[in-house]
């Protein structure tokens, strides 16, 4: 895991994972995946261009796992500013 939000893609990249050929969205950061283990992982996604239908539906992975960035979602002042507010506190809950 991740511990900056610096560091990690933008909400609303498309990236495809190692070993996978189907490209996913990122629609989350530092996500708490509350499957017995507890574990964070840097990002949440969706199937693109499906998008998020159902919980059910949310892939949680690292940063390492990911092998091509096909789209580099918005990077602007206002993304910059909420990331370094939220930065190091941020953990979100995914069931």
């Amino acid at each position: 895991m991740n511990n900056s939000f610096s560091n990690l893609l933008q909400i609303g990249s498309v990236v495809i994972l190692k070993g996978a050929t189907n490209p996913l969205m990122i629609i989350g950061k530092n996500v708490l995946a509350n499957s017995g283990s507890n574990r964070v992982y840097d990002y949440l996604a969706c199937s693109y261009p499906d998008g998020f239908v159902s919980l059910e539906d949310g892939i949680v992975f690292n940063h390492e796992q990911i092998n091509n960035v096909v789209y580099l979602g918005f990077d602007g002042t206002l993304q910059n500013n909420l990331e370094e507010n939220n930065n190091d506190n941020s953990l979100k809950s995914v069931n």
